[in-house]
Order: structure tokens, then sequence, then C-alpha cells
């Protein structure tokens, strides 16, 4: 699909017309990742970041 003369973006099936929306979505599935692996409760992890309450690794968790 190609946009009237003043756009000169053309739409390319699953890509990004943006790059902050391209490092948008991979922190979000970075984010997404990360509960799956840790704690598994990924609904809830997104409404605490959401509501201003990230989840945060464990101090044992972290490697220095």
């Amino acid at each position: 699909m190609v946009y009237s003369d003043d756009r000169s973006l053309m739409k390319i099936s699953g890509g990004f017309r943006d790059i902050s929306t391209a490092e948008a979505v991979s922190l979000i599935r970075s984010y997404i990742s990360t509960m799956r692996k840790n704690c598994g409760k990924v609904i809830e992890a997104i409404n605490g970041a959401f509501n201003n309450n990230p989840w945060m690794p464990d101090t044992h968790m972290i490697r220095s």
C-alpha cells in the first residue's frame, strides 16, 4: 500500500515504520520473556508495571 504524495512511507508487512516503535516492542517482549523465566505471572507483572510497581528480581538472584 503506497500512501499519498506528501508521505514517502510504504507499508511493509511485519515491519515497523519508526525505530522507536521497534524499540518499544522489543522492550515489552524482553520484559515478558523475563517474567516467564522468573516468576511466570506475566499478566500480574504487566499490571504492576503499569501501576508503578514493576517486578524486580530478588537480591539473591542478581549476579555480580
